[in-house]
């Protein structure tokens, strides 16, 4: 692969968060079409949502961030107690650190620990085996 030009380089970043900042947009349409066919029984919808519960999961990648504070944590709650409020809120969420860093057994013990038996995490696959090892003799590796 040639070389790009710092302009070519900033031209591909400008294209890439204008196509974002489209996906954004419409995604705020696509939420309001979703909720509106959730809570609308007269429409033609497929299917409802008491249809699909216990097979459709909504949650979110991770619920450690401090930015959350003040937004959906409320300010003067301790760190600590952050995952107990995701979990009123959120039925699953996905563990984003295990692609970057095998999960110790404690880690694993403690996720097991502090969930409602209902919750489900999502446990990205390490990507040791994904982009570094590319699948390959990974077998023994895998669930």
């Amino acid at each position: 692969m040639a070389d790009r030009s710092p302009e070519d380089i900033v031209a591909q970043r400008a294209r890439r968060a204008e196509r974002r900042q489209k996906q954004r947009e419409a995604n705020v349409s696509r939420a309001e079409k979703m909720h509106q066919a959730r809570i609308d029984p007269d429409q033609n919808t497929r299917c409802h949502s008491d249809e699909i519960s216990g097979r459709i999961y909504i949650g979110c990648s991770g619920w450690y961030y401090w930015h959350w504070k003040g937004k959906f944590y409320p300010p003067d709650t301790p760190s600590n107690q952050w995952f107990q409020i995701y979990q009123a809120n959120f039925q699953t969420v996905e563990l984003n650190a295990p692609f970057y860093s095998w999960p110790t057994i404690a880690a694993v013990k403690t996720w097991l620990r502090q969930a409602k038996q209902s919750f489900v995490y999502t446990i990205r696959v390490c990507e040791l085996i994904t982009h570094v090892k590319r699948f390959q003799d990974t077998a023994d590796w895998q669930i």
